[in-house]
């Protein structure tokens, strides 16, 4: 790849449009101080993508553009172009097959910059990106200017360092590994801020459940208040009707009185007039029947007394009724009112209902997210190995091809000193040969033959024995290569699910866990990750536990007593590490089920049966004792009078297991550490005996050339 064209207008003094050719690999731009060579190099380090103004020797990136002189305008743009020859396929990329490549950079005064590749408008880090390895860059090795070479000398093994680098061509694949960190950085925060977002989630719908069980709560009371107010008006509206059938039956009975004394009077007046007709002849009894007169007129008085006494108080009975019949209504306006209330508050449940959905939704959406940066991490890693193994052949290759070339130079060193020594024979032979002296040179010619022989011998063995280390060490870079990606796909799982169960064992309150951390139990076991189950008992173990799965583990509570005392707020349980005896509980019991685990939490399943199915399950439920239940294979736990069913999430799903899939991973990862470290050494081995059979091998070469 070699710099061919370089166009430039309006950037600093050449403010026409020029081009600057380069015929040849060394062209050189001489002329007095103040032509613009300088500005040549800074326009190739400009289109690199260089972006401070102190390195193009100037105060702002707008010093670039011309600004002007007294016989000419300043200019609105600056434009440089870089045309490359890429016939040798140095340019990777995208960009490979062609064999011409163009840069161009034009910048405004306003301060608008655009990059160009080939034409097409691009960004300043697919520049630095397509020369990366290449040697070229804004600040590369391969722009030297005034300075470059005492900068190289005075550079710091930092600075050195880039430099062999860049010439090795691996600060791409650094770029790449930093830009690849930054990434799973970000994802990492991207988890963090993920497993927030699902607190307060947790936070929102357990606030909602608070709110929805006082909604339940006071429409129950309600329903109460409007039952027994509408007993009491039944027995009000009972009390008032009895009343009104005794008042109406001792009303009858006084018109029946009324009637009679009526049928009575009637009978007098007859007798008065049949009197009268006798009066003549009965003025004797004329008194007795006027006094019977006046008793009878009184006993009349008194009836319509007791008859009026008696409307009156029909009359203020129908008043009481009326009143009744007033506070029956106020009693359904208020049943009304209730109604109203209650479909208000039905009304606020069916919107905080969509809420609770929405959070529903939102955590879905969460867990989603989680399982695709997990995908995401898995495909990274499958990446990593797949370009470690294509670097490990690339190695490989580049390694043959060395040795190969080195063979050649040997040969070619062999050839020369051959023909050397072919062409001294020839003069000697044309030359007269005087007193014997031919006679003697073959004799030492035959000697030095013999002895060529026999280095070339061993020089073949040892050449052939340098070939077969050189293929073991080949191999033993594969072998170290492969362990490298092995223990990197372990660490990475590893550390996917150590994120997994600490994001599981951890969604206690906040405040607790700065408990944990104040009084030194942060790090401590908790019981999800001490327990050992049987195959298949899982699920049912965790159903049973629920939150005691995140129980700290302690040596004896009597030693944070005094630590307890400082948790204001949050809820945490904490359990003595005494040894699980298996054999203290029934085989029947899920306790039983544990071989390895904190006495305690033992203790807490032994009232708990086990059973294959929930059919047995439930035909066990008759035979239950007071205390016990039954818990299934597949986490149904049954009681006498009760089933709880858990499906879909659940924060404790996979706790136990998760734990015993990261103990084999810790132990795959200690063995793979072993395997690198063997691989190490056994590639350092193989180094050292190359280079000694190597160095053993030009000695005899050299040997063999004297």
């Amino acid at each position: 790849m070699r710099l061919t064209k370089i166009k430039l207008a309006g950037f600093k003094t050449f403010v026409d449009p020029t081009s600057v050719g380069f015929p040849g690999n060394l062209t050189g731009v001489v002329g007095p101080n103040g032509c613009g060579k300088s500005n040549i190099i800074d326009a190739v380090r400009w289109v690199m993508g260089e972006l401070s103004a102190k390195h193009l020797r100037g105060d702002s990136m707008a010093d670039v553009v011309f600004n002007g002189s007294a016989a000419r305008k300043p200019v609105g743009s600056a434009s440089v172009e870089l045309i490359f020859d890429n016939n040798d396929g140095r340019i990777s990329g995208a960009y490979a097959g062609y064999n011409e490549v163009s840069l161009k950079r034009v910048v405004s005064r306003d301060g608008s910059s655009n990059y160009y590749i080939n034409g097409a408008r691009c960004r300043r880090r697919d520049i630095t990106q397509l020369f990366l390895g290449t040697g070229l860059g804004s600040r590369s090795y391969s722009i030297i200017e005034q300075g470059m070479i005492s900068r190289v000398i005075e550079a710091k093994p930092e600075d050195m360092r880039s430099f062999i680098e860049e010439a090795a061509g691996i600060s791409r694949y650094k770029e790449r590994r930093r830009e690849t960190e930054a990434r799973v950085a970000d994802t990492r925060e991207n988890l963090e801020r993920l497993q927030d977002v699902r607190d307060e989630v947790d936070r929102q719908i357990r606030h909602l459940q608070r709110q929805a069980g006082a909604a339940r709560r006071y429409q129950a009371l309600k329903d109460q208040e409007r039952r027994v107010l509408a007993e009491l008006l039944a027995l009000k509206m009972r009390d008032l009707d009895s009343g009104a059938q005794v008042q109406d039956s001792a009303l009858r009975e006084r018109e029946l009185a009324m009637q009679a004394a009526l049928a009575d009077q009637r009978g007098c007046e007859a007798a008065l007039e049949k009197q009268r007709a006798v009066h003549a002849g009965h003025a004797d009894r004329v008194s007795a029947v006027q006094a019977r007169h006046y008793e009878v007129g009184a006993e009349i008085t008194r009836t319509g007394q007791s008859l009026q006494h008696t409307r009156e108080l029909r009359e203020r009975q129908r008043n009481d009724l009326a009143k009744a019949r007033e506070q029956l209504a106020e009693l359904a306006a208020l049943i009304e009112r209730d109604e109203q209330q209650i479909a208000a508050l039905r009304t606020e449940i069916a919107t905080l209902e969509p809420q609770v959905a929405d959070a529903a939704r939102l955590e879905q959406i969460a867990a989603e997210e989680q399982a695709h940066r997990e995908q995401e991490l898995a495909q990274w890693q499958q990446r990593w190995d797949e370009f470690m193994r294509s670097l490990a052949a690339a190695n490989q290759s580049a390694q043959v091809e060395s040795t190969r070339i080195e063979h050649l130079d040997n040969q070619l060193g062999l050839l020369g000193v051959r023909g050397e020594r072919l062409g001294i024979e020839q003069e000697q032979l044309i030359s007269p040969d005087p007193g014997g002296q031919l006679s003697d040179l073959e004799d030492h010619e035959a000697q030095a033959r013999a002895r060529t022989e026999e280095l070339g011998r061993a020089q073949a063995a040892a050449a052939e024995r340098a070939q077969a280390l050189r293929e073991e060490r080949t191999a033993a870079e594969s072998r170290q290569e492969g362990a490298r990606a092995g223990c990197d796909r372990v660490r990475g799982e590893l550390l996917a699910l150590e994120a997994v169960q600490k994001a599981a064992l951890s969604h206690n309150a906040p405040r607790a866990g700065e408990w944990l951390s104040g009084s030194g139990l942060a790090s401590r076991e908790r019981v999800a990750e001490s327990l050992d189950v049987s195959d298949g008992w899982e699920r049912a173990v965790e159903t049973a536990l629920g939150d005691y799965l995140e129980a700290v583990c302690v040596e004896r509570l009597e030693d944070v007593e005094a630590a307890l005392t400082k948790l204001s707020a949050g809820c945490i349980v904490l359990v003595e590490q005494g040894p699980t005896d298996a054999g203290s509980f029934g085989t029947d019991s899920l306790a039983a089920k544990i071989l390895r685990g904190p006495a305690a939490v033992a203790s807490q399943l032994a009232g708990v049966l086990t059973s294959e199915s929930l059919a047995e399950a439930l035909r066990m439920r008759g035979r239950l004792a007071p205390g016990q239940s039954v818990m299934t294979r597949s986490g149904e736990w049954v009681g006498k009078g009760w089933i709880r069913v858990s499906r879909g999430e659940d924060p404790h799903t996979g706790v136990i297991e998760r734990e015993h899939r990261l103990k084999s991973l810790r132990g795959d990862l200690s063995r793979a550490e072993r395997s690198v470290s063997q691989a190490d050494s056994d590639l350092v081995a193989l180094r050292r005996a190359q280079a000694e059979a190597e160095a053993e091998r030009d000695q005899l070469q050299s040997a063999i050339q004297a």
